[in-house]
């Protein structure tokens, strides 16, 4: 069983912070101290299971009988009850298996000899909201983790938000027309981009930097370099060298059908310190 949890609030699923939880006496220290100031951390969801519990509520004790999602917490399972979880219903926790999720601790119930650590993600998830909304402004860095791949790019997790991350803005390196692949789970640096839509665009090609301004040294203005397409337009034929410096190319006079991932020989004529872009002329289709 893996005893680390993630003790931070910069996006759910984040493994920053790393807390490793040997034993039962740690167990109980770490949850009783974490319910009383209210602290967020990530623990790895590991399967599903119906649980029986009885809770206080207004001087009541409460029976309840839920399926939850089950989560390591040290050499122990923890148990996060529907009610708490965020889901409207217990086929959506088939998709948080094998991810860390944020958790805050609510409850302790001894059952039959068994430890019942009952654990409270929609909480968890409006602590981080409610302590990140005001930071995460345009041009901040910030922490992200994937959630969820498709076609067009990666919903990312952002201090508790949603946000999406569109494959353009993956990475200054293109390869076959395509950025590097991301992993569900990655934890990524990225920075915002537009805070204003209904959900968050972010950038992880804005945090890497451009390549332009650590390479723009080692390339002769009169030399042909190999470089790949990656957009074209009417006007413009956009690519890059194999380090990801973007170069801005006009067409040669012949024929070529020009597409997007073929690989050119290009000849520099300039550099655009401004765009932070080399510009040239396409020679031919290697």
């Amino acid at each position: 069983m893996n005893n680390t949890i993630y003790v931070n609030i910069s996006a759910e699923g984040a493994l920053l912070n790393p807390e490793k939880l040997e034993d039962r006496e740690q167990c109980f220290a770490t949850f009783f101290q974490f319910r009383t100031n209210r602290t967020v951390f990530q623990a790895k969801a590991v399967g599903i299971e119906n649980i029986s519990y009885h809770v206080n509520q207004n001087g009541e004790q409460l029976h309840k009988r839920e399926d939850a999602i089950v989560v390591e917490y040290g050499p122990f399972h923890g148990y996060v009850p529907i009610s708490e979880s965020g889901y409207r219903a217990a086929s959506a926790f088939v998709g948080v298996l094998d991810k860390y999720i944020s958790l805050v601790p609510e409850h302790y119930v001894p059952v039959d000899g068994r430890e019942i650590f009952i654990f409270s993600r929609t909480k968890a998830v409006d602590l981080m909201k409610r302590a990140n909304d005001g930071k995460l402004t345009n041009g901040t860095d910030w922490t992200a983790v994937v959630r969820r791949e498709s076609e067009q790019g990666y919903l990312v997790n952002v201090g508790g938000f949603p946000a999406w991350l569109p494959n353009a803005l993956v990475d200054w390196t293109i390869k076959d027309g395509k950025a590097p692949k991301l992993n569900v789970g990655d934890t990524i640096d990225v920075k915002i981009r537009d805070r204003n839509r209904r959900r968050m665009i972010v950038s992880r090609r804005d945090a890497l930097g451009n390549p332009f301004d650590s390479n723009r040294q080692k390339y002769n203005p009169r030399g042909r370099y190999l470089a790949e397409i990656v957009s074209i337009n009417a006007l413009n034929v956009y690519g890059r060298f194999n380090d990801g410096t973007t170069v801005l190319m006009r067409r040669n006079a012949g024929r070529d059908v020009l597409r997007v991932g073929a690989q050119v020989l290009c000849r520099l004529t300039g550099v655009n310190d401004e765009r932070k872009l080399f510009e040239g002329a396409i020679e031919r289709i290697v």
